[in-house]
């Protein structure tokens, strides 16, 4: 097949990391990629061709099998453009990547939310196919979507295990650690990602230290927190780093205590890397791993939350086991690449 996967922008971030995932695996399969994208950020390098367009661009779509958007950009694009002619056997796709109506509440509030949520909705109206992250986002859009245009597709991470971190980040964490465990996080530090939950449950696990990979708008809030809170001798910001998942190997134990989810990239990352993992019990987590795979705590409860990062501690080995089997079964790259080549061909 011809795909075409059109996206806002070439940056490291979760949707053009899911599309990137998509172009690797479709390529190693023998399906021809190209990826056109508006706006100039990078971050990742595709291993096909890319061109970079504008909103009135003639390109030549005809010529593709499928076309899969992602993004609200792309997705207008597409809607907007009567003029671009659509094959009759050629499908189009568009990935809603999030829960938008509590993703967007976080991000710009009830009354804003109302609109952008509903414009990102609307901007889909041409695809022949919507598909979301999960059996739980499926419930989040009943009413929004007709079900008849909506399916799911679990995501995957294909990530290089072997990639090298900086010396002096290594020696850096190492020297912050003092041989405690350490506990740690790689994400952009926004209020969704509910760190100061970590921040807060620290107090109580004094036999370990945390260490944050990322950036963001409140991270000098969480710093004056830790500080407040006594503990930012245990609590280690490093900032945003390149491919942020290499420094999991670092980590006794993984921790994502979000308070939504579209798709958790970055525990998939940690699950492909054999790492225990402690989530918060949002739907999305429930959805994706059982108990026995994934210790979960109470959203908000900072007690149960410190208890479970003990337990979690005390349970790696055993954890990190079960949670990598997992991610074999349903969540590897092989099970992403089959998924979507039966939605693309109309067999899900």
């Amino acid at each position: 097949m011809k795909i075409a996967y059109l996206l806002t922008s070439l940056a490291n971030a979760g949707p053009i990391n899911v599309a990137l995932d998509l172009v690797k695996v479709m390529m190693a399969h023998g399906h021809s990629c190209k990826v056109f994208y508006f706006k100039e950020i990078y971050g990742n390098d595709f291993p096909c061709e890319t061109e970079r367009i504008h909103v009135w661009s003639n390109i030549r779509l005809s010529d593709y099998d499928v076309i899969h958007s992602h993004g609200l950009l792309p997705d207008l694009f597409m809607a907007l453009r009567r003029d671009i002619g659509l094959r009759c056997n050629q499908r189009y796709f568009t990935t809603i990547h999030s829960f938008i109506f509590d993703d967007h509440r976080y991000k710009y509030g009830p009354l804003k939310s109302f609109f952008t949520s509903r414009l990102t909705l609307a901007a889909t109206s041409r695809a022949n196919k919507v598909i979301v992250l999960g059996k739980e986002a499926i419930r989040h859009f009943e009413g929004h979507i007709k079900s008849t245009r909506m399916t799911y597709a679990y995501n995957t991470r294909v990530v290089d295990i072997n990639e090298s971190i900086d010396s002096d980040d290594v020696n850096a964490i190492s020297d912050f650690a003092k041989g405690r465990p350490i506990i740690g996080t790689v994400c952009s530090i926004n209020i969704r990602k509910g760190l100061e939950q970590f921040i807060k449950a620290m107090t109580q696990v004094n036999e370990a230290v945390g260490v944050i990979v990322g950036d963001g708008a409140i991270k000098p809030q969480l710093e004056l927190l830790s500080q407040t809170l006594g503990v930012d001798d245990r609590i280690m910001f490093i900032g945003s780093r390149k491919a942020g998942y290499r420094y999991l190997s670092l980590f006794d134990l993984f921790v994502i205590p979000s308070r939504s989810e579209g798709f958790p990239l970055a525990l998939l990352e940690a699950a492909c890397m054999k790492k225990a993992c402690v989530s918060s019990d949002i739907p999305v987590f429930q959805e994706v791993f059982t108990d026995e795979e994934l210790v979960k705590f109470r959203l908000d409860d900072i007690s149960d939350f410190a208890d479970k990062l003990g337990y979690a501690l005390e349970e790696k080995e055993r954890l990190a086991s079960a949670i990598y089997a997992r991610y074999i079964q349903d969540y590897s790259p092989n099970a992403f690449y089959n998924r979507h080549l039966a939605i693309y061909t109309g067999r899900d």
